[in-house]
């Protein structure tokens, strides 16, 4: 063994004299073999067996319960579908009753169906009327157009027959009856316009006239406790008093009727009088049995005066309809004096009757 240094550095070196052969390592094959691991000691290793052990138990009684649980589910149902079978043997056939559901669906559907074209008819109803009455206004004034057209040119064909058909005359018939009713229509309207009305007529009018049955019911009742002598007494005048105003509002029907008759008597006369002479009047009789022949048309101053027939008829009917008005009033207002008149003196009867009767 030598040493040496050089300066501040210093080297050992452990070297025989000779041959120095290489060392061995020492590599894992040289280390010793260890033995199996030892299980740690652990203080509470017998606690944690019997934790294991008691969720074991826990899992298995939970397993046998959920089967018997299942089993008595399975018992239930199979009671209850014998029970089901002993009512009603087919009411598992769900194919059998398939073509019954479908009838009470189809049903419901066709029901579902009338009801609303039954709500449909309600308003289309009024809707067609309505069309028709605008459909008929629309062809009066194109019938009038064409009229006021062909006066232009009667002065070219004023030698020359001219013909109707006969359903064009029953319509023109039917066009001025629809006009005559409009125009009283017209006038109703009018006269219950409440816009126009300066007092409260209409108002007490439309209230006596719309609670008679009411008024009657309640004199019914206070002329109940009233002794039955009055009572025939009152129905005597009652009757006399109903025969008399029917008499009377007959009586005015009748002149009423009259005046119109008499009204549409001079205007025809009037109509006549103004048509032309040159114009023929005579009317085609019908050729065969059908009855369809034509008529010579009516002269444009015939139709005029018949317009105004009309309007004045109109008139009148409004006059007598507005004077019927007031006489209904009238003898509604007499009525009602009459009855408390009449009930004022059965009651004064009936308390003198009792009075006497206690003295």
């Amino acid at each position: 063994m030598s040493g040496y240094s050089l300066g501040d550095t210093s080297v050992k070196t452990t070297l025989k004299y000779g041959l120095n052969p290489a060392a061995k390592k020492k590599g894992p094959a040289g280390k010793a073999k260890k033995g199996p691991l030892k299980p740690a000691l652990a203080a509470f290793a017998e606690d944690s067996d019997d934790d294991d052990a008691k969720d074991e138990r826990e899992r298995a009684n939970a397993e046998i319960a959920r089967q018997q649980q299942a089993a008595r589910n399975a018992q239930k149902a199979a009671e209850l579908h014998k029970q089901a079978l002993e009512a009603d043997a087919a009411i598992f056939d769900y194919d059998g009753h398939f073509d019954g559901f479908q009838d009470s669906r189809k049903q419901k559907l066709r029901a579902a169906d009338d009801e609303r074209v039954e709500r449909k008819s309600r308003y289309i109803e009024s809707l067609i009327a309505k069309q028709k009455e605008r459909e008929r206004e629309q062809d009066i004034i194109y019938e009038r157009r064409l009229l006021k057209e062909r006066e232009k040119e009667d002065h070219l064909y004023g030698d020359k027959e001219k013909f109707v058909t006969a359903a064009y005359r029953k319509k023109l018939e039917e066009d001025r009856k629809w006009l005559e009713e409009e125009k009283i229509a017209d006038a109703r309207e009018a006269a219950d316009d409440v816009t126009k009305k300066g007092d409260l007529s209409g108002f007490y009018h439309n209230l006596m006239s719309r609670n008679a049955a009411a008024g009657a019911v309640a004199d019914t009742s206070r002329a109940a406790p009233e002794p039955s002598a009055s009572e025939e007494e009152l129905a005597k005048l009652r009757e006399k008093e109903e025969r008399e105003r029917a008499a009377e509002e007959g009586a005015r029907r009748r002149a009423a009727y009259e005046r119109l008759r008499e009204l549409d008597e001079k205007e025809e006369a009037e109509a006549l009088r103004r048509a032309d002479p040159g114009e023929p009047e005579k009317r085609r009789k019908p050729s065969g049995p059908s009855g369809g022949g034509l008529e010579v048309r009516r002269h444009p101053a015939e139709v005029e005066a018949e317009e105004r027939a009309a309007a004045e008829r109109a008139k009148a009917a409004e006059e007598a309809a507005k004077e019927l008005e007031a006489h209904t009033l009238e003898e509604q207002r007499k009525a009602k004096a009459d009855d408390a008149k009449a009930r004022y003196l059965a009651r004064k009867a009936a308390r003198e009757a009792s009075t006497g009767g206690a003295s």
